[in-house]
């Protein structure tokens, strides 16, 4: 299930944007968000590879032991969503710079979609560390509950959007999904790695 969930995340504004605004505008949405996750896929890999060792090397025995592991999961996921958003600024200040030399002048008309593709695309990585904590503080079983919760907002939002605001409101629900993972996937892996205060006091 969490594999199929990746998939669809992967492609589903793709479909959205086909299935309402059509082949045209998906053409240029797919350009868009295949430049952008040059930024933010390099940018994740970088950050994932290096930081995921040291999350499984922190002890998880104890509830001081995970809140300990939660807050280097915190730093990390925020410097990761900083260095993500701000490689999307960068991108969409070049990109118009790279039309004619890189990317063809029939394609100008995906400049108004880089960040919202890169935004998505800064969600989507900032939700893998959380998922990392739960292995981490070996909750697998919570894995499922907090992926699907923040898949099923995201592609919700973005149908929500594009079928009552069209395309301009679509463009701009992307430009939020940022927050989704602290919002959705952070309160449901803290909620299944730490237990209630009763249950810690005993």
């Amino acid at each position: 299930m969490l594999a199929v969930s990746a998939w669809v995340l992967t492609a589903v504004n793709r479909w959205i944007v086909a299935g309402f605004f059509g082949g045209e505008s998906a053409g240029f949405f797919t350009l868009a968000g295949n430049v952008a996750v040059i930024v933010t896929g390099i940018l994740g890999g970088i950050f994932m590879q290096y930081w995921q060792p040291v999350f499984f090397a922190m002890p998880a025995d104890s509830v001081n032991a995970r809140r300990a592991l939660a807050r280097r999961v915190d730093a990390v996921a925020l410097g990761y969503a900083v260095c993500g958003m701000a490689g999307v600024v960068a991108l969409h200040v070049l990109f118009p710079r790279l039309i004619g030399i890189l990317i063809g002048a029939k394609y100008t008309g995906s400049l108004a979609m880089i960040a919202p593709a890169g935004c998505f695309g800064v969600a989507l990585i900032t939700g893998q560390f959380f998922h990392a904590m739960l292995l981490a503080a070996h909750k697998e079983r919570s894995c499922a509950t907090a992926d699907l919760s923040g898949a099923a907002l995201l592609v919700g939002g973005g149908v929500l959007a594009a079928a009552l605001g069209g395309e301009a409101w679509f463009l701009r629900w992307l430009l939020v999904t940022p927050l989704v993972p602290w919002v959705v996937n952070r309160t449901l892996a803290r909620q299944s790695t730490f237990p209630s205060r009763r249950l810690e006091r005993n």
